[in-house]
Order: C-alpha cells, then sequence, then structure tokens
C-alpha cells in the first residue's frame, strides 16, 4: 500500500494499475526514476549543447529515444533502469505504464526534438526555452508524481 493516498492516485493517473501498486511497495520510488532520469538527460544535453556546440543532435536522439515510450509500455528511462540498475538495487522491473504516461512520453520527445531543431538551426534561447520546460515539468513529475502531461490526457479523454 503507498503511504499517502494522493500518491497512489497520481500513480493511477499516470495509468499504472491497481494491481502493480499493490503488489510493488516500491513502484512510488521506482516511478520518479523515469521522470528524473528524462530531466537529468536533458540538463546534459543543454551542458553538451552550450560547451560543445552538439545540442542539436543529442536533443534529436533524445527526443527520438524519449519519443519511444509514447509507442511501447516502457520509455527508455525505464529500460536503462531495469537493464543497469534494477540488479544493483535488486528492485523489480519497472512495470509497463499506460497511455496517461505514454502521453508523457510523446510530449517530452517532441519537445525534446524541437529543440534539437532549434539548436539546429541556431535558436539557441528557443532551443533552451523548450529544453527547460521539459527539464522543469519531468522534475515536478519526479519529485511530487504530478505528471503535467497525464493530467492533460485525463482531460482530453473525460
Amino acid at each position: 500500500m503507498m503511504k499517502f493516498p494522493s500518491t497512489r492516485q497520481r500513480l493511477i493517473d499516470q495509468g499504472f494499475c491497481d494491481c502493480d501498486l499493490d503488489s510493488m511497495p516500491q513502484l512510488s520510488r521506482l516511478a520518479r526514476w523515469t521522470p528524473c532520469a528524462c530531466a537529468a538527460f536533458g540538463v546534459a544535453g543543454i551542458a553538451l549543447a552550450l560547451f560543445f556546440n552538439i545540442g542539436g543532435i543529442y536533443f534529436l536522439v533524445l527526443g527520438l529515444l524519449t519519443l519511444t515510450g509514447g509507442f511501447t509500455g516502457n520509455s527508455i528511462f525505464d529500460r536503462l533502469y531495469n537493464l543497469l540498475l534494477r540488479p544493483i538495487f535488486n528492485d523489480p522491473p519497472i512495470p509497463p505504464h499506460g497511455m496517461p504516461r505514454r502521453f508523457g512520453c510523446a510530449i517530452g520527445g517532441g519537445m525534446y526534438m524541437a529543440s534539437g531543431v532549434a539548436f539546429l538551426f541556431g535558436f539557441t534561447a528557443l532551443a533552451c526555452g523548450l529544453a527547460a520546460f521539459m527539464i522543469l515539468f519531468a522534475l515536478i513529475a519526479g519529485v511530487t508524481q504530478w505528471c503535467f502531461a497525464s493530467t492533460l490526457y485525463k482531460l482530453l479523454n473525460h
């Protein structure tokens, strides 16, 4: 069981199912990984863009990889965790997520790709703004479990 009912509801809003929430007490912690990793890779991209001038390609690739989470039950960040970190922490695999979180991955992938295109065309301020928007909302999701994209998905489907 979740410690706080609001956390449980936020995870359900992101598309996780009751059975996963009931059987995996660590799901609240594991669900934070994806948005936090998404934000961290975004911060790394801004640093690479500003210091090494490779933001365009980096954000295009990051966007495409992030977009995979919109078409599958796991994001690239879930896959990285399951492959590299899960054995270290002896956790169960991050379970597949539902349509609200997939919608979030699709938005994130699109934002990062738009940032990459803006970097390639020399619109550095726009590119940084798009990436910063994504980083901010990913951090909010990682810290609070409230996901803007999942909330938007819920509003659009009710």
